[in-house]
């Protein structure tokens, strides 16, 4: 019955049961202690009378002993303790009738003592004073005070005073010890209540305490018990505590049972999770190092790339120091040809930072492939000005071999015009030779284009083919690695000059000289910064490797971590 018990109730159960039993001493404690009390007040009370009464007795004797002294020495002065006598025995008698109310023999006893007093008084002391005094004023002798005084009629008044008052006192004093003796039989019932009802509330009390600890203690025991069985049989998660009490620990009992429960589930979970991470890793290597062999090839092509770009920017150097040349002849030609309006490109390049390994080289190689792209189609699209160099050369030919012409007229007309004409002859002469200069140059400039125009063309080549690998391979294995790699380029801003409109053919030719200058420049530019880029791409095609390799690493930290925690979860029995 005690096992369906809370333990709270069964404590409540224990401390009423003593506090009862407590109660019931104290409130008879109480009781004897407010009977002691009382009769301690009355006895009080009693004492009173008794002292009153010696009182009494001390006043008779005073005006006993003052009216014989002044019967035998005639002194005024013993009459003092008489009178004061008189007066306090009359003071003490009222009060022990004040006190006695309740008391009728006492009363009695009393009004008896009144009576002998008074007469005592009258008879015995007023008369010794009448006879005294006319002693003392010769009226009569002393013969007469020895003879009053011979008399037994005082002493036995005051014998009958002295019995009165020993009885009224040894009828206070019986009072006084049977008082005495009914409060030492209530101190005694009271002090044998108080022990016997300690005794028995300790006893109950120990038996109540008994009750609550064993029943409190027995199924922790075998609560400990059934957890160190548990723990002994090495994480037997399928076993649970048998304990059926209704109370606290059965609760608790219940409580540990299901968390069993939970953590064999969760034990199970765990088991099942770790065998696919360690199989996610183990992919994740193996992708990884698939991935560190491509990016090898990259690194390998992106230097072959950048290799074929310096050699471009080389014959772009070349091909610029022969348009300098021809751009000599034209300024000889025409002093008056404007400067054409200088022109500047920059690239501005952003990126964001890289959150992590992995996403920060997938990034990083789209940016670079994107602008790599952009960069070298704008370039190839460019290139294709330099065809436009071999119209431009066909029109100085053209312009040349009209020249040519003129001057071959200019010779004749100077040869026909005779002396007048040789100065003029002179100036066709020149402008033959300077013909015939203009005719090498343009002809040099079209050598020198098809060398252009075929290192263009094996550089969109050679581009094309590793943006298409980079585009095919490398990004997608980023993509399938990371898979948010996402790059980004902005598309770089060229300013592009206003050709001015030129009023004459120097100025076209001269036109077309700085365009082809600025096609040169930006071939130039172009080839060093695809140069510049693949570098950057070999870069950061190891900084990948590198940061793969890192992943690899860590990779087989957690194929090893959970190793080990499955090799701890396979301990629990589940």
């Amino acid at each position: 019955m005690m096992k369906n018990i809370k333990i709270k109730s069964k404590i409540t159960i224990g401390l009423i049961t003593v506090m009862l039993i407590m109660s019931f001493v104290i409130i008879i404690s109480y009781d004897c202690n407010i009977k002691t009390n009382k009769q301690i007040n009355e006895n009080i009370y009693t004492y009173e009378i008794i002292r009153e009464a010696d009182l009494l007795n001390t006043s008779i004797v005073d005006m006993e002993t003052g009216i014989r002294g002044y019967g035998i020495t005639g002194d005024k002065e013993y009459l003092e303790p008489f009178n004061n006598g008189k007066l306090e025995s009359r003071a003490h008698l009222n009060k022990l009738i004040e006190l006695t109310k309740g008391d009728e023999q006492q009363q009695t006893r009393l009004a008896n003592l009144n009576s002998s007093i008074n007469n005592w008084i009258a008879r015995e002391g007023e008369s010794l004073i009448g006879i005294r005094s006319k002693v003392n004023s010769n009226e009569l002798t002393l013969d007469r005070v020895a003879y009053f005084m011979s008399t037994k009629q005082g002493k036995k008044n005051m014998a009958d005073i002295r019995n009165i008052s020993k009885e009224f006192v040894q009828v206070e004093k019986d009072k006084l010890d049977i008082k005495i003796n009914d409060m030492h039989d209530w101190q005694v019932s009271a002090k044998t209540i108080m022990i016997l009802g300690t005794l028995i509330s300790l006893l109950i009390g120990f038996i109540a305490i008994y009750i609550v600890v064993r029943s409190v203690t027995k199924p922790i025991n075998l609560l400990q018990k059934e957890l160190d069985a548990l723990a002994s049989s090495g994480g037997d998660l399928t076993k649970t505590i048998d304990i059926t009490s209704k109370d606290e620990i059965g609760g608790l009992a219940s409580s540990l049972n299901r968390f069993i429960q939970e953590i064999r589930g969760i034990i199970l979970q765990v088991n099942e999770n770790g065998l696919g991470m360690k199989n996610n890793v183990q992919d994740i290597t193996k992708s990884m190092m698939s991935l560190n062999n491509e990016i090898l090839d990259v690194s390998a092509s992106t230097e072959e790339l950048s290799s074929s770009m310096e050699e471009t920017a080389a014959a772009t150097e070349e091909m610029n120091s022969s348009a300098d040349e021809i751009a000599k002849i034209i300024e000889a030609s025409s002093k008056k040809t404007e400067i054409g309006v200088k022109q500047s490109a920059e690239i501005r390049e952003r990126a964001e930072n890289i959150r992590n390994h992995a996403e920060i080289s997938s990034k990083q190689s789209y940016e670079i492939y994107e602008k790599s792209k952009e960069t070298l189609e704008n370039a190839m699209e460019k290139s294709k000005v330099v065809e436009q160099i071999n119209i431009f050369s066909e029109t100085i030919l053209e312009i040349s071999s009209k020249t040519n012409l003129l001057a071959l007229n200019a010779a004749i007309e100077a040869a026909r015009a005779g002396e007048a004409g040789r100065g003029f002859s002179v100036v066709a002469e020149e402008i033959r030779n300077l013909a015939e200069q203009s005719n090498e140059t343009v002809s040099k400039i079209k050598a020198v284009t098809f060398e252009v125009i075929d290192g263009v063309k094996e550089l969109t080549r050679s581009s094309s083919d590793i943006l298409e690998f980079i585009n095919n391979k490398v990004i997608k294995d980023y993509e399938n690695l990371v898979s948010i790699g996402q790059g980004y380029s902005k598309d770089a801003d060229y300013v592009s000059t206003t050709m001015q409109d030129f009023n004459s053919m120097l100025k076209l030719i001269e036109e077309s000289q700085n365009s082809l200058l600025k096609v040169i420049e930006d071939i130039t530019s172009t080839s060093y910064e695809g140069a510049k880029n693949t570098s950057s791409i070999s870069e950061k095609a190891l900084m990948v490797r590198g940061n793969s390799e890192s992943i690899v690493e860590s990779a087989t930290g957690v194929r090893n971590s959970s190793d080990k925690l499955l090799e701890t979860v396979s301990k629990f029995k589940v």
